[in-house]
């Protein structure tokens, strides 16, 4: 039976009854530390890749009772696999950074080609596009025409990458049940993704109400935001993981998803 949003938020809360304090505390400590170093540079932010699994896992461990799941020490066992947990989790973000230049890069040479080969054709269409006047006011602000020309140009080519995330959504809790394996991780989430990332996608949406309300509190609601949608994505993936491994029991290619 399919689970609902509505139903895998519930069963986040319930998991978190009594554990909220913890929560915001490990996600507040998370957030301080991701947001500092990450803004510094790159490096930063593929070094910190191990830290964000430590993070998600501990609310999958909080999931199955294990006791001291929300001890801020476990934010670095993403560390204690550095060789196995930071290339996969790399090759993951890679594979979403080349999905979404494959899609852009001909939306770039389009126009270009516009703007450079057919900027003296006489066609209102074209003209248009291309006068000053689209894109920003007298005043130097960018238009709404222009922001929308924008947008059309960089939002198709994320599709597929966002879709490809969603495959790749359940890559850090793989590595945590499966502790030899290390990149097929990203290639088992997508088998395992197969159908339900519709459900997904709808699971993060339902969230978007809160995070309005994060916003409306300068912020401070995030600190139980992440924890809430975390705890989420370790139902969610609780769920995924049963619905494949109720399909796939009789495969003698399917490894089962069990410590």
């Amino acid at each position: 039976m399919n689970k609902s949003a509505s139903e895998i938020r519930l069963a986040a809360r319930t998991a978190l009854r009594g554990h909220w304090a913890e929560a915001a505390m490990l996600a507040f400590v998370y957030l301080v530390i991701n947001g500092t170093l990450s803004h510094l540079n790159v490096l930063f932010s593929i070094l910190l890749l191990p830290l964000g699994w430590g993070f998600a896992i501990t609310f999958l461990r909080h999931r199955r009772g294990i006791d001291d799941s929300f001890n801020i020490q476990h934010l670095c066992d993403g560390y204690k696999e550095f060789s196995r947990i930071l290339p996969t989790l790399f090759m993951k973000e890679l594979y979403v950074i080349l999905w979404i230049l494959a899609f852009m890069i001909p939306y770039v040479v389009m126009f270009l080609f516009v703007v450079v080969f057919m900027k003296d054709v006489d066609l209102p269409s074209i003209s248009s596009v291309l006068s000053p006047e689209i894109w920003e006011n007298e005043e130097g602000y960018p238009t709404l025409a222009g922001l929308m020309l924008i947008l059309l140009l960089i939002i198709p080519p994320c599709i597929p990458s966002f879709v490809k995330s969603l495959s790749y959504s359940m890559t850090n809790y793989i590595l945590y049940e499966n502790e030899q394996m290390g990149t097929k991780a990203i290639d088992l989430s997508m088998k395992m993704m197969n159908g339900h990332k519709m459900e997904l996608f709808l699971l993060h949406l339902s969230f978007i109400g809160w995070g309005i309300l994060s916003i409306l509190t300068l912020g401070i609601g995030y600190i139980w935001l992440v924890p809430y949608k975390n705890a989420s994505l370790a139902e969610f993936y609780e769920y995924v993981k049963t619905k494949y491994d109720q399909n796939n029991t009789n495969n003698d290619e399917y490894q089962r998803l069990e410590r």
